[in-house]
């Protein structure tokens, strides 16, 4: 029985991964944006799923439908997919290049361009930064989905020191957890 090979690090400390292995980049300056937080559960899944199509090199050539979104995100009418991804397009995620028809003699899904990266040597617009909430119902939904870890932590007030046995006061969010003591 043979050991499985181990990734080592070449040269510059950099591991390669094998050629067939992809991912998907998810950066924080896009989780973090007001658009990106305001998206519906559908809406995120779907960006994750054309994210996935997108290969480095074909943007503006992804093709969805909405039967095929519907399939990919898991949900049971086409008609749902197309709202998430009318909503994708309207926060600046996508745009549609070519729109898709059952008129055409060729029968061709929508081809999308994802915003975030360049498009046919045109810089990326990265739209989704721009964007901001129009209606009270989209503010609250963004403002609800902002997880705890993300909110601003509020300033230090008098409460929050304490008078040590020298005289000096020392604020309580630098003192050491477990009953540690604090030496000059």
């Amino acid at each position: 029985m043979t050991k499985p090979k181990r990734n080592r690090p070449n040269a510059t400390g950099r591991t390669k991964l094998p050629a067939s292995e992809r991912y998907v980049k998810l950066p924080h300056y896009l989780l973090q944006s007001p658009a990106y937080r305001s998206l519906t559960p559908n809406a995120r899944s779907l960006y994750v799923e054309l994210k996935l199509l997108y290969n480095g090199s074909n943007n503006g050539d992804i093709f969805m439908s909405w039967r095929t979104a519907a399939a990919a995100v898991g949900v049971r009418t086409p008609a749902t997919a197309a709202k998430a991804l009318k909503e994708l397009a309207a926060k600046g995620f996508i745009q549609c290049r070519v729109q898709g028809s059952f008129d055409n003699k060729i029968n061709l899904a929508t081809q999308w361009i994802l915003t975030e990266h360049e498009n046919r040597g045109r810089p990326a617009t990265k739209e989704f930064m721009r964007w901001r909430p129009d209606t009270p119902k989209e503010k609250s939904r963004m403002e609800k989905c902002v997880p705890p870890y993300l909110k601003k932590q509020p300033a230090e007030s008098k409460n929050d020191t304490v008078v040590g046995e020298n005289g000096l006061e020392y604020s309580l969010r630098s003192l050491p957890l477990g009953g540690g003591r604090v030496v000059d």
